[in-house]
């Protein structure tokens, strides 16, 4: 009798086993997609002798399902947007962020459509959100907070860019863009060329933490590495060396 006991014991607990590795559908999985209506011709790299702020592009939000996007469509541009539930002001601390950032450096384009963009190549990045909430990204000016580090010399990650913000006189902070899950933000940022070969990655400071993409290969000027003397940066940050949170997107400390 017990042994029957233990049987039916046995297959009970068996049954729950195989009820508990029930998989769930995550659904689509992102994908770096076919950017399409974008000219390939008089392709011009900029080059600079020193550090400049951040040319940073938003070009819109996608969903993991479509194959390809059009960045040339002004309606895409998030913060343009008239759907409140899309671009709204937030307090962006109530948010942890979940976001991915994915470059490919061998995609790059002429141009995209946007008053940030200038006239020469750019690199798409790719802000995923591959969690299963609704997430926040804070922009200002068709922007967003980010800059690009090299590897110098040394190995060391340094930036090459500084934050756009020091240009703003009243900077009250950022709105937000609300990316659902399997969506994806769009930013470009321009494709550098020089006499120094080296690694390069996108820096974001995303609900005051720093989220980076993976590295990529690209040729810089060394001089990038370096604010000029007579910038304004330059010098408030000889005065006051906290001055660097702001230029190179550090966390708050307060």
């Amino acid at each position: 009798m017990k042994s029957v006991k233990f049987i039916v014991l046995v297959l009970i607990l068996g049954s729950c086993a195989s009820e508990s590795h029930i998989e769930i559908d995550p659904g689509p999985i992102f994908k770096i997609p076919q950017i399409i209506d974008v000219k390939f011709e008089n392709r011009l790299h900029p080059s600079v002798d020193s550090m400049e702020h951040s040319y940073v592009q938003i070009s819109g939000i996608f969903n993991f399902e479509l194959d390809s996007i059009s960045l040339m469509d002004p309606e895409n541009i998030t913060c343009k947007s008239k759907n409140s539930t899309v671009f709204d002001s937030l307090n962006n601390s109530q948010w942890e962020s979940k976001f991915e950032i994915f470059v490919h450096d061998n995609l790059i384009l002429d141009s995209v459509a946007g008053s940030n963009a200038r006239s020469h190549s750019r690199i798409p990045a790719f802000i995923v959100n591959n969690s299963t909430e609704m997430q926040s990204f804070g922009i200002n000016y068709e922007s967003c907070d980010a800059i690009l580090e090299a590897k110098d010399s040394s190995g060391t990650w340094k930036p090459i860019e500084h934050s756009p913000w020091t240009l703003v006189g009243c900077y009250s902070g950022p709105p937000a863009i609300r990316i659902q899950p399997q969506e994806y933000l769009v930013i470009s940022f321009p494709a550098y060329e020089g006499e120094y070969s080296t690694k390069l990655r996108l820096k974001c400071l995303i609900n005051d933490k720093n989220v980076y993409s993976n590295e990529f290969s690209g040729t810089i000027n060394y001089g990038q590495f370096h604010l000029p003397l007579s910038s304004p940066e330059y010098i408030n940050l000889q005065k006051d060396s906290s001055y660097s949170e702001l230029l190179f997107l550090e966390p708050s400390k307060f």
